[in-house]
């Protein structure tokens, strides 16, 4: 490790530094242990008035990662929607309970598909948010035209068979497109893309079997109990399908189908018109919460040496990132510091020569200030 000063990794106003470390494996292979070491490395400097933070590649990826609680909100809001919806609290609850038995079995085929290749950490959480709308979703379709049927005057039975042998298809069909899209990532040739479309089309396609066999066999199960726990005020007379509004409005669409092409093609392509102009990139500890120090350390490298690279991915070199490089701008993945006092002359910063993590010093309270 050299300092700043040594390796004329200065910010032009003396003010920010950083200095790099180098780790003996890849950051993928750290894991959190050294990354905490490292952090706690730099409580010295701190209480010494120092704002020193750690970042880079090792610190972004070795990162744990926060758990939101953002699916269990999703969840209860879906909940919400469904009991509103259906009038009976256990039919909102067979849609949410099988799309969380489909997430479960497709996340634990995810953990055995990763004993067979390498797979991103991101697939899990892609495929269980996935898993999660497409399993409600499926389960809605073949419940709601289930109770439709006995509303109608069927019976159980009756309105089962019905239901599969209607909505059961589309479902099928539904799914199997999905599988078949997300399945073709592996087309790519990425590997973390591949993993990523291979994992949330496993969890699709449990979430398929799921609704073709399990929400059969739990509503035979229930009988008349599907209606159970009915919400006050919510027993309405069956309507006849062409006394609704949806009836009425589909009818006059087939009536006259172009006028309506034409107004929702324009209002498609107007909605669409903004992914022309879409600036893509990939992940990097600007994306996280300013809580981590990573985080706190992108800002930092940012505010010192101008905007950091867009992605901690490692990339050949090439002519604009030498000439960066020569200018003092630092790499993804390097650890700074900003040293005790700066130097009579700044030194001109030269390129670094390895980059893993990074610990800079905030302006505000570093003491180290041209």
């Amino acid at each position: 490790m050299a300092g700043p000063f040594t390796a004329g990794t200065v910010s032009p106003d003396g003010r920010i530094g950083f200095a790099e470390i180098g780790f003996d494996r890849p950051s993928t292979q750290l894991g959190p242990q050294p990354i905490a070491a490292v952090v706690g490395a730099l409580e010295p400097g701190r209480e010494a008035g120092v704002t020193a933070e750690l970042g880079g590649d090792a610190a972004f990826v070795n990162a744990e990662a926060e758990t939101s609680g953002a699916e269990a909100a999703g969840l209860l809001a879906a909940l919400v929607v469904l009991v509103v919806a259906f009038g009976t609290v256990v039919a909102a609850l067979v849609p949410i309970a099988l799309a969380l038995v489909a997430v479960a079995a497709g996340v634990s085929g995810i953990a055995l598909l990763a004993g067979a290749m390498d797979v991103s950490t991101a697939a899990p959480t892609a495929g269980a948010m996935i898993g999660l709308g497409v399993g409600i979703d499926y389960a809605l379709f073949i419940v709601a035209r289930y109770r439709e049927n006995r509303a109608a005057g069927q019976g159980n039975a009756a309105a089962l068979s019905d239901a599969i042998g209607s909505s059961g298809s589309t479902v099928l069909f539904a799914g199997g497109t999905v599988v078949v899209a997300m399945a073709a990532l592996a087309l790519t040739g990425l590997g973390p893309l591949a993993s990523i479309g291979l994992s949330t089309s496993l969890v699709v396609l449990f979430a398929v079997a799921s609704a073709l066999t399990l929400v059969p066999a739990l509503l035979s199960l229930l009988g008349d109990r599907i209606d159970a726990g009915r919400l006050a005020g919510r027993r309405r007379p069956v309507r006849p399908a062409a006394s609704t509004g949806w009836w009425r409005f589909a009818h006059r669409v087939s009536a006259r189908p172009w006028p309506y092409l034409l107004v929702a093609s324009a209002a498609m392509l107007a909605l669409a018109a903004p992914a022309l102009r879409m600036e893509t990139g990939f992940p990097d500890a600007g994306d996280d919460s300013t809580s981590t120090t990573h985080r706190r350390a992108y800002e930092l490298l940012a505010e010192g040496f101008g905007p950091s690279p867009p992605s901690p991915t490692a990339s050949p070199p090439t002519r604009a990132s030498r000439r960066s490089a020569r200018r003092g701008r630092p790499r993804p993945g390097t650890r700074s510091c900003c040293p005790r006092s700066p130097p009579a002359r700044p030194r001109t910063p030269r390129r670094p020569r390895r980059s893993r993590g990074s610990a800079t010093s905030s302006p505000g309270t570093s003491p180290c200030r041209a």
